[in-house]
């Protein structure tokens, strides 16, 4: 690739390859690079306005010297669609984001891993896509029954207390230039009965563990 990247019969190739497709490639955010290019947090056509170029060179100088990997953000979603599916009643509420420190990374997150909870309880909040009772259904015992997590997802007598206590005013806060955000309306939260967070400050109490599927 990046012998092709530097013939320039190629790479005329490949950018005309690259107009001809109906991708809005300026709004592309660029997360982190392997190599250190001073992108991060930026998009295509900020980067591209800085290079003196247009997006598809832009986007091709950066595959081409980013190194080994290059993470992105695209903005691809329609959000009516996105809420039809969230308020359907077999749509279960998870997100494969990983839990990160708030300070300390030079590379960007996706905003899932900061907000997506409280991000769909504020959309049902406002939106009325579902009832209260059924959101929180949608993330706690339908997932753990779906991948098989007993005494998880539902407050019972001898299950596992994993609560957390929040307000009206949820939401997340982090956005793709700053993920690095804890979420607001968020008063308490309990890991396996051991107070994780109180009014927004960490307790440093780490009392979760692994979660494994019983089969």
């Amino acid at each position: 690739m990046l012998r092709h990247l530097k013939d320039p019969v190629e790479r005329g190739k490949i950018k005309g390859y690259l107009q001809s497709k109906d991708i809005d490639y300026a709004s592309i955010f660029i997360a982190s690079t392997t190599m250190s290019l001073n992108v991060n947090g930026k998009t295509l056509s900020e980067i591209a306005q800085r290079q003196g170029v247009d997006v598809e060179d832009a986007l091709l100088n950066i595959v081409e010297k980013g190194g080994s990997e290059v993470l992105v953000f695209e903005r691809n979603l329609d959000q009516k669609q996105v809420e039809s599916l969230l308020a359907h009643a077999l749509g279960i509420i998870a997100t494969d984001g990983a839990g990160f420190a708030l300070k300390g990374r030079e590379s960007l997150v996706h905003p899932r891993c900061f907000g997506s909870m409280p991000k769909f309880l504020s959309l049902v909040l406002k939106n009325n896509l579902c009832s209260i009772e059924q959101a929180i259904k949608k993330m706690t015992s339908m997932p753990a029954e779906k991948v098989g997590l007993s005494h998880r997802g539902s407050l019972k007598v001898d299950n596992y207390a994993d609560i957390v206590v929040f307000n009206k005013d949820i939401n997340s806060k982090a956005n793709f230039s700053n993920p690095f955000q804890q979420a607001s309306g968020i008063d308490l939260v309990l890991v396996n009965g051991h107070k994780a967070l109180v009014n927004g400050e960490l307790t440093q109490k780490l009392s979760g563990r692994v979660l494994r599927k019983h089969l």
